[in-house]
């Protein structure tokens, strides 16, 4: 496999852990956070994450199955459940990099509304990054610090080689 494409599956899998490491820093109440009225609360935010890479991933793959479970019940509220919300995560997200590693490989483009697989791994993750900052300033102006150390450890770094002062 050419480095390109295990270089693009790194940073999907980058992006990943940076949305579990956020659910796994959540408890009940910063689950229920929301940055404004009328607004998701986070943990809709991070079921959202997973509902949306598992329908695009069944879109892609043009199939009825998709990858993990559902974290929103019949009620549409969201799982509240962290280590759960987590597991799914892991399991979404490495159904679209088996996707994205499959599609490049190939050299046969998808039946797909993308252009190319790289343009969905780039919608995945800008999306995916929207959220997160969604999250923290739902923290923020809920009284919840998110400190410069956590999120260099758990966000940026996980992006760098070189550390950060």
């Amino acid at each position: 496999m050419d480095s390109l494409t295990e270089t693009l599956i790194e940073s999907w899998s980058r992006q990943n852990q940076i949305v579990v490491n956020v659910a796994r820093a959540m408890d009940a109440d910063r689950l229920a956070a929301k940055a404004a009225e009328g607004e998701m609360d986070i943990a809709a935010h991070l079921c959202h994450i997973h509902s949306v890479r598992r329908w695009w991933w069944s879109q892609i793959n043009q199939s009825e199955e998709y990858p993990g479970e559902r974290l929103f019940n019949e009620s549409d509220e969201p799982c509240r459940d962290v280590a759960r919300i987590a597991e799914q995560l892991d399991i979404s997200s490495q159904a679209v990099a088996e996707t994205m590693r499959r599609t490049l490989q190939s050299g046969q483009p998808e039946k797909s509304p993308y252009d190319h697989p790289i343009l969905f791994l780039h919608h995945m993750i800008w999306h995916e990054g929207w959220h997160v900052g969604a999250v923290l300033l739902a923290l923020r102006v809920n009284g919840f610090d998110v400190s410069d150390e956590w999120e260099e450890e758990n966000l940026w770094g996980l992006w760098r080689t070189e550390e950060w002062e």
